[in-house]
């Protein structure tokens, strides 16, 4: 197996109500809060993209809002309310569309050159909780309905899937792939435009020819119940699952080349965009999120999300937590592959530990963004992780 060079552990501590700030970790700004969604949900930041050009961000939250942050200037520069609960967003391959996926089915489009609304996509017939560009442009999203129809061979609950592919300048459904397996979860294309998989309900991996219009690989991933989805560069897949590790594989094998070891269930993968780094964020856990090298499997850095020993309480909303009492902390190397420990003693089961909603790793791999409760972070890596690490 292919090993990494360990770097000196470097540890940064922030305070978020504080005004210091280290070289790491950065505060960009936050969404309003205390909120609720249309389904009465505590609102959270639901996406986070980050622009090809690597110069903006976008986070979006459950109420529909969606902010623009310029991260050469570490700045807000826009507040868009879109009127629907934001399920996911991405940028198109040329950085001059944003595409959001919304619960009340539909797909908007935005031009970044102004912000302003550019078009909907309207065919799904419930709600979105995916879409992904393809390089050529083309645009698919998935979704499907919420029927309790029980599939006594699987146990699971049957889900009629809606997956479409637009066309995004004429707004047209240029493709429909058919799946099995309930409503869609995720979908992500392969880096040659070849390929769609997607994750069903029923947890199970589809892999779509976009050629021939077919399901060419079916894995059943068995007891990995994955829920998102995301290609590399030289094609392998990152799974995220519930109960279970981040998973990388490399089909038509049926069972995963790679496991990588992360503190709880892993909630979601994506890859840097040369694919030698992945990054897997954990929703609940103290470690919000775990930055792995592909080769190796070992763990380069983590963001650690903690509440300060006996301060913190179970909050009614996602804003009602003491800012004094959450602390953030990036961590490297060796440290990364020990038990969870604060800076004054071992780390104990808390009555609440805050949450990241959601992150996104840079093209090039050398910084993420990430929600860390309402609070939009940029995390800067050093050397250590963003320089290449040769097998041995």
């Amino acid at each position: 197996m292919a090993t990494m060079k360990i770097a000196a552990l470097t540890c940064w501590t922030l305070t978020l109500c504080a005004t210091a700030m280290s070289n790491d970790v950065i505060v960009l700004g936050e969404h309003a809060g205390p909120f609720k969604n249309s389904w009465g949900f505590a609102g959270t930041v639901v996406g986070i993209a980050i622009s090809p050009d690597q110069a903006l961000a976008v986070s979006a939250d459950s109420v529909g809002t969606f902010k623009v942050w310029d991260l050469t200037q570490q700045k807000e520069l826009r507040e868009v309310k879109t009127g629907s609960w934001i399920t996911r967003i991405q940028f198109s391959p040329n950085g001059k569309l944003l595409a959001t996926a919304h619960e009340d089915a539909v797909v908007r489009i935005w031009d970044v050159s102004e912000w302003k609304l550019r078009g909907e996509l309207r065919r799904h017939r419930r709600c979105l909780e995916c879409l992904t560009f393809l390089p050529s442009g083309l645009l698919a999203t998935g979704g499907g309905n919420d029927d309790r129809n029980v599939d006594r061979k699987l146990n699971v609950q049957t889900q009629f899937s809606e997956v479409f592919l637009w066309n995004v300048e004429t707004r047209e459904v240029v493709g429909e792939v058919p799946l099995e397996g309930g409503r869609v979860r995720s979908v992500a294309a392969s880096a040659d435009g070849k390929f769609l998989a997607f994750v069903s309900a029923d947890y199970a991996i589809r892999i779509w020819d976009v050629a021939s219009q077919e399901v060419v690989h079916y894995l059943p991933t068995v007891k990995r119940y994955p829920v998102r989805i995301a290609y590399s560069k030289q094609g392998l897949l990152g799974t995220g699952g519930l109960w279970a590790e981040a998973a990388l594989w490399n089909p038509p094998e049926p069972e995963p080349v790679r496991t990588f070891e992360t503190a709880e269930s892993a909630y979601d993968v994506c890859f840097s965009a040369d694919g030698t780094k992945v990054l897997v964020y954990i929703s609940s856990s103290g470690i919000g999120i775990q930055v792995f090298d592909v080769r190796s499997g070992e763990c380069m850095a983590r963001l650690v999300v903690l509440t300060k020993e006996g301060r913190a309480v179970a909050p009614k909303s996602p804003s009602s937590y003491d800012p004094d009492a959450m602390i953030i902390r990036a961590e490297y190397g060796r440290v990364c592959q020990r038990p969870l420990k604060l800076q004054d003693g071992e780390y104990e089961e808390l009555p609440f530990a805050p949450r990241v909603g959601n992150a996104a790793l840079s093209p090039d791999g050398t910084f993420a963004v990430a929600s860390v409760e309402l609070k939009v972070v940029l995390w800067r890596f050093p050397e250590s992780v963003t320089k290449p690490v040769a097998a041995k």
